[in-house]
């Protein structure tokens, strides 16, 4: 695929690279001699942290197999060896792990036995609802460092996703890697989540989109997938998605729509695409952008209900409630958010 994102220099061009997570992309479909000084180096780098967390997940998948963990890659190596036959192509920070709801607890206990480290450090009625929100374990590997992030759905739970009835637990596809078959999601469902998960960052990554766009040439009923994401709630996001592949891979001018919310989205994404270093996307803008995602009055209703009463660390370090009464974080929330905002007026 090419894309074509402005950019004034050599300096430019590295800060976008790195930004959009492209820089391999770039370095792998450009001859050396027409490489900038330092992408190179930059690119054998991002290998080198690429194989460690290989290293990791034929770790996991070890330990996970053995005491028959219901668990998926999602993400990182086994996504990039899924899509471009490479596991290094696509960098990643860490690795993202689902594991089925019955299975959190033994595959904690699992990972501290092998020397994981959890990184979070809440008190037991906030990790109580640190739980219940679906925000990840996260465990640092005890050989180099690296996060392992611990879920049981695709994203929090605020953001009222319909993926835990769609996840086959217990028939996921597999995927090769080093000889070794793990398990990740059915590639219509992998879709979804790359279109979801893209939505949920506002596309701040142009990565996310080619990921997209890999996904859907292996499409063979991009209609049928399209009904089928309606029917879920999530067509908004999926149309974005491609809307915006489509923008970029050709004349980069949005198509007329028929949905203006639509194009709204699509407007806002690409003109962040230029920038090196954007700000970071703020609550508000995030919110919004979340809301404009659901075509369903009642999914805008859930995600804004959701979001009004899932509590997180902020809340938590308010008070220091026991555990009978961790539900009592979910009335806190809002009335923080409430002062929160009257101090701004003010």
């Amino acid at each position: 695929v090419t894309v074509s994102v402005p950019c004034e220099d050599d300096k430019g061009l590295r800060r976008l690279a790195d930004r959009h997570r492209m820089l391999p992309m770039l370095v792998g479909n450009t001859s050396p001699q027409e490489l900038p000084p330092g992408f190179q180096q930059r690119a054998y780098g991002l290998a080198a942290y690429g194989n460690s967390l290989v290293q990791d997940l034929h770790r996991l998948r070890e330990v996970f197999d053995d005491a028959n963990i219901r668990w998926f890659t999602y993400k990182g190596p086994v996504l990039s060896m899924d899509l471009y036959g490479d596991p290094l192509l696509r960098p990643c920070d860490d690795l993202d792990v689902l594991v089925h709801p019955g299975d959190l607890e033994k595959a904690t206990l699992i990972l501290s036995r092998e020397h994981y480290v959890l990184a979070q450090d809440l008190a037991p009625a906030a990790m109580k609802e640190h739980l219940r929100g679906n925000w990840g374990l996260d465990f640092r590997s005890p050989e180099n460092g690296h996060l392992i992030e611990l879920k049981t759905d695709i994203a929090p739970r605020f953001y009222a996703l319909p993926f835990e009835n769609l996840l086959d637990w217990d028939h996921p596809r597999q995927v090769e890697l080093d000889g070794t078959l793990f398990p990740t999601l059915a590639e219509a469902e992998q879709l979804l989540a790359l279109a979801a998960h893209g939505t949920w960052h506002c596309w701040e990554r142009l990565l996310w989109l080619v990921d997209l766009a890999q996904s859907l040439q292996r499409e063979p009923d991009i209609p049928k997938l399209r009904r089928q994401a309606s029917t879920l709630g999530l067509g908004r996001m999926l149309d974005c998605g491609i809307q915006l592949v489509e923008t970029l891979w050709s004349d980069g001018t949005l198509d007329d729509s028929n949905d203006a919310t639509l194009l709204k989205m699509c407007n806002e994404v690409t003109e962040a695409f230029p920038v090196p270093a954007p700000p970071p996307v703020s609550v508000r803008t995030l919110l919004r952008f979340h809301l404009l995602s659901r075509e369903r009055h009642g999914d805008r209703i859930r995600y804004g209900f959701r979001f009004l009463f899932t509590s997180n660390e902020a809340d938590w370090d308010l008070l220091d409630l026991p555990v009978p009464l961790a539900f009592l974080y979910r009335f806190v929330r809002p009335v923080r958010l409430l002062l929160n905002g009257v101090r701004r007026l003010f």
